[in-house]
């Protein structure tokens, strides 16, 4: 906590800088983040974008996210990998792919994650070894993104559901969605984290879309990526509260050049 607030408020860009290092090392030797430690470089700018008013919330929910899967990063690792595996069966299914050329072949799934299981617990003298196993292709097909995704995504859901309609709520669904969003648009294969996205969002069915607008309009963003015949029908639009809404929430020039995409061509 107090490295993620030395980074949040230092106002020297060296102490900043420095202290952003010293958080993803830390992280990164956990073994959680081998491959995905890169990622954290967003989650870590996103926080320090959030609005002066928010900030403590927003690093109190990251900080107890990030301990939380750091103690224990097996049901995280594991759900990232199932909706992997998931999006590559898929490919083949709907797509009639060969199963040899989707985003990763199916069967090495499993084989990264005994890599993982290796590092986490701390094997000495075989970080190279396993390391120089796996291609950057491979990398980057078999952890699209890192266990800190689910990891936030429940606590996100236990937040709303308990407290429903709070302040902290609505600016942690604002941090999630910024940085998912771009976390999406880095995505060589988006289906995998869409599917996570999916997944998750599916228990928030029972709150109101008037009360977190950003979930619908994101919601609506990343099912562009998702099969029509695995698309579900989530955050439906509250009757009071119109459609041109969503779309005005954020004026920037990302927020229009992803209304054009959901548009598509015809806005043009």
């Amino acid at each position: 906590y107090l490295l993620i607030k030395m980074f949040v408020t230092s106002n020297h860009p060296h102490l900043k800088t420095s202290t952003k290092k010293l958080i993803i090392k830390v992280l990164h030797n956990s073994g959680v983040f081998e491959y995905t430690w890169k990622e954290l470089e967003l989650w870590l700018e996103h926080l320090e974008n959030t609005i002066e008013a928010k900030k403590e919330a927003v690093i109190q929910f990251l900080e107890k996210v990030l301990v939380k899967l750091v103690t224990n990063p097996y049901p995280y690792t594991d759900k990232a990998a199932d909706l992997v595996q998931e999006a590559s069966i898929l490919q083949v299914n709907l797509f009639k792919q060969d199963p040899d050329n989707v985003s990763i072949p199916i069967s090495h799934i499993d084989d990264a994650l005994d890599m993982i299981d290796v590092l986490v617990e701390g094997n000495e003298g075989l970080d190279e070894e396993i390391g120089s196993t796996l291609s950057e292709d491979m990398v980057v097909s078999t952890f699209p993104f890192s266990a800190v995704v689910p990891a936030a995504l429940e606590a996100r859901n236990k937040l709303l559901l308990e407290y429903d309609g709070s302040t902290n709520g609505e600016s942690i669904v604002n941090y999630l969605v910024t940085v998912c969003t771009d976390l999406l648009h880095s995505q060589r294969d988006p289906l995998a984290l869409c599917l996570m996205l999916q997944l998750y969002d599916r228990e928030l069915q029972s709150l109101s879309s008037s009360n977190y607008p950003q979930l619908y309009q994101f919601r609506q963003y990343y099912s562009l990526w998702i099969p029509q015949q695995t698309e579900e029908a989530l955050f439906q639009p509250h009757s009071n509260v119109s459609e041109d809404r969503f779309l005005s929430l954020d004026s920037s020039f990302s927020s229009l050049l992803k209304s054009s995409y959901e548009k598509g061509a015809a806005s043009l």
